[in-house]
């Protein structure tokens, strides 16, 4: 028998054997990788036989726990610098989401095997595609998940992943504000106007900042979920607590597809308020999604439309605290300050950012197929977004009672009426048009210290409406403004014990002209413990603009046109990371100069002081045996608190118990929360502004606010009940006031449930 008819025979005997397996023998046997396939094609030919081609034979070691092992090793979380950073780092080796059955609600299989493609002539005998990503945007561990979830760096086309945020640890607190940080202000109710303790995580519009007290609970294209999915992936959720007559409720659905395995689509809808337990209390806040993503081999696009829209009845607050604080009256006949009043504040957003790679084949190794070697990515970012916000009132709200007064003399509770006496409707405009291009140049590997050098140019429009007086004489007219910039980027990884990434971004002309943000960040990470050490820097210059409604601003109740100079932040963080122990400790500290705030009579001012804030934080989760113990506490210190007032010490701990009760189906948590922060003089409110501001009426705080809870995980879905402020009138009396003059509310029952559906 000729060679030829020895290799043809063998190679058919083997395709034969590979049908026979059981295909769960086969993954078993069989695991496969794309970072470790090795092409094989041969035409092997003799006279008169057919043509048998192999197009593919993917080999791997057959040591799975090796290769379990290695990947382990290689998916050693960057999270607390990517956060730091505030763009993406993909050069970083990113938890692999599907390896840990923490992280999804369904089982976490082992990769399918390819199968043999056998061709006898242009006839197919047997053909399995894989559904398995080729490209170079994701990392090879990541390739076969069942599902992958990221946002995206729109600089960069980069992405960061995300937990799929099915932890059942994820749902037992479904108020954003309290998923973001220790300890928040707000009014009370779910979807009202919110302001994190942590000084660190607040973020700032740089041309709505009236969207600011609402972005907790809003989409941007920064903070979009993109999915990438065998198959269908759904969410629903529902939460409520209280009664028909002051319910508060939280609706969520999330539905996203893979038409192909590289483009998917999907949408998402939330929507969160209460009709509140006191007068004109109601709230309501929606945003509603549709993104897509394509990820190709040389493509990659991400794009979407977001609304966000808040629709708040605005009560003022109480008109007295004793009411709360002394008696136990029902809420409902607590006074209010206003009985009409109303905030409608919206946005629409339109974006995409797309690239395109293109390998320049200096090296053997150069291949988009696993975004190695020398590559070029040429890319371009669109962003349309539109802003909306209108204030009104009437007759009802010109006064109010106050109960302070002995002689029950009637005050206004706004001071000024610059247009009319009775009634308010005060209405702002803004909308932004931002166009950029950027090219992204990887040298020579993804794995190297100078692994990716970016740059772009961009172009920003920005249109702006409010009323001003002289519109009696001319008409309404637009602002328009216009800012052109440039930004770089630079990064890169050493194996996996050190990683770095710098960002700088410069206006050049127009109104932010000289406006410089400058990010760095750096890991240092050492293996004493199999999950390592990682030690975290960051250092942040931002000299910024102030936003237009901030310098000019004209309505009934509140008017100013001021000329205040840009500020100026210089911040340097460090923090220790250990995995193993689940145990994150960091300082930060940020020097702030030309800050500006709302002062207490609700107008913004600029304070000529050089701010100091620094803070500590300790993150740690404990195990032992079925009890469990989380606490977030961070300790802050303002050098100015009349300016900028925090609370010393902002802490939250969960102690429950976690029990198994059918493995793989059924556990439970039991426990409670306790969120506490020292007293401070916490921010007071104004409606018609829209902002919180300074007071010096009253220190709010040193009330430990506790909810008992018992969740169940029963296969996909997480369901729970919760009993808020259980302490009240027991532990620290019934001062459950978060900002002036806004209580919490009392007790509650709450009820929910979280279900996810995927294929």
């Amino acid at each position: 028998m000729s060679s030829t008819n020895k290799i043809k025979n063998s190679l058919f005997a083997l395709g034969i054997s590979l049908l026979l397996i059981p295909s769960s023998v086969e993954a078993r046997i069989f695991p496969v990788f794309i970072h470790d396939t090795v092409d094989m094609q041969q035409d092997v030919r003799s006279d008169g036989s057919d043509s048998v081609q192999i197009d593919t034979v993917d080999i791997q070691s057959n040591n799975v726990a090796v290769n379990e092992a290695d990947s382990v090793r290689h998916s050693v979380s960057n999270d607390t610098v990517n956060a730091a950073a505030g763009v993406s780092n993909d050069t970083v080796i990113h938890q692999n989401i599907a390896d840990s059955a923490d992280l999804t609600p369904f089982d976490s299989d082992e990769p399918e095997a390819d199968s043999l493609v056998i061709k006898r002539g242009n006839k197919k005998e047997e053909k399995e595609k894989p559904d398995t990503l080729a490209t170079y945007f994701f990392e090879d561990t990541l390739r076969y998940n069942k599902i992958i979830v990221w946002k995206i760096n729109r600089y960069l086309n980069s992405p960061t992943i995300v937990s799929p945020d099915t932890l059942q640890s994820e749902n037992m607190t479904e108020l954003p504000f309290y998923k973001a940080d220790a300890g928040v202000t707000y009014l009370g109710v779910t979807g009202s106007a919110s302001l994190l303790h942590d000084f660190f995580k607040r973020e700032q519009s740089d041309i709505f900042p009236f969207m600011d007290p609402y972005g907790l609970y809003a989409h941007t294209p920064d903070n979009v979920k993109f999915y990438n999915a065998k198959g269908p992936f759904s969410n629903l959720s529902y939460y409520t607590s209280g009664n028909k007559r002051i319910a508060e409720d939280n609706v969520k659905v999330l539905f996203t597809r893979n038409v192909t395995p590289s483009l998917n689509f999907g949408l998402s809808y939330q929507k969160m308020g209460a009709l509140g337990i006191y007068q004109n209390q109601r709230a309501k806040a929606k945003t509603f999604n549709i993104f897509g993503s394509y990820v190709g081999k040389q493509y990659v696009a991400h794009a979407g439309y977001i609304f966000n829209g808040v629709n708040n009845k605005e009560n003022g607050g109480i008109v007295n605290d004793f009411f709360i604080e002394d008696t136990t009256i029902n809420s409902e006949a607590i006074d209010v300050k206003l009985k009409s009043a109303l905030n409608v504040v919206e946005s629409n957003i339109y974006f995409l950012t797309h690239s395109y790679g293109v390998p320049l084949n200096l090296f053997n190794r150069d291949s988009l197929a696993t975004g190695e070697g020398t590559i070029v990515y040429f890319g371009h970012t669109f962003e349309y977004a539109r802003y909306s916000r209108v204030y009104s009132d009437g007759v009802a709200d010109t006064a109010y009672m106050d109960l302070y007064d002995s002689q029950g003399k009637y005050q206004n509770y706004y001071k000024n009426n610059y247009l009319f006496p009775f009634q308010s409707y005060d209405s702002t405009f803004a909308s932004k048009l931002d166009n950029r291009l950027f090219i992204r140049l990887q040298p020579y590997s993804s794995a190297a210290i100078i692994s990716k050098i970016d740059g772009g140019l961009g172009y920003r429009f920005d249109n702006y409406y409010g009323f001003t007086p002289d519109a009696y004489l001319y008409g309404a007219r637009d602002r328009n403004f216009s800012t052109g910039y440039v930004f770089g980027n630079a990064q890169g990884v050493f194996s996996k014990y050190f990683s770095w990434q710098a960002f700088l971004k410069y206006h050049f002309s127009g109104y932010k002209v000289n406006d410089l943000y400058f990010d760095a960040t750096a890991r240092l990470s050492l293996y004493p413990l199999e999950g390592g050490i990682h030690l975290n820097g960051r250092f942040l210059l931002d000299n910024r603009e102030q936003p237009y409604f901030i310098q000019n601003y004209y309505s009934n109740h509140f008017k100013w046109n001021n000329d205040f100079n840009k500020t100026t932040e210089t911040r340097i963080e460090a923090s220790v990371n250990v995995p193993d122990l689940n145990l994150e400790v960091g300082f930060k500290n940020s020097l702030v100069s030309n800050h500006v705030y709302f002062d207490d009579e609700a107008l913004p001012r600029q304070t000529s002081d050089i701010l100091n804030i620094t803070s500590l934080y300790v993150n740690s989760k404990l195990k032992w045996w079925i009890l469990r113990l989380d606490s977030r506490i961070i300790f802050q210190n303002s050098s100015n608190g009349n300016v900028l007032p925090l609370p010393t010490i902002t802490g939250n701990v969960t102690f429950y118990e976690e029990s198994e009760w059918v493995k793989n189906v059924l556990n439970s948590r039991i426990g409670f929360d306790v969120y506490y922060n020292t007293n401070f003089y916490n921010y007071a409110y104004n409606p018609a502004v829209g902002m919180f501001h300074t007071q010096s009426e009253k220190k709010i705080g040193n009330y430990p606010w506790i909810d008992i809870f018992a969740s169940f995980k029963w296969k996909r879905a997480n369901i729970y009940v919760k009993y808020t402020n259980a302490g009240i009138g027991i532990i620290g009396g019934q001062n459950y006031f978060s900002a002036l003059h806004y209580p919490r509310n009392n007790r509650m029952l709450r009820m929910g449930v979280n279900w996810y559906f995927h294929n």
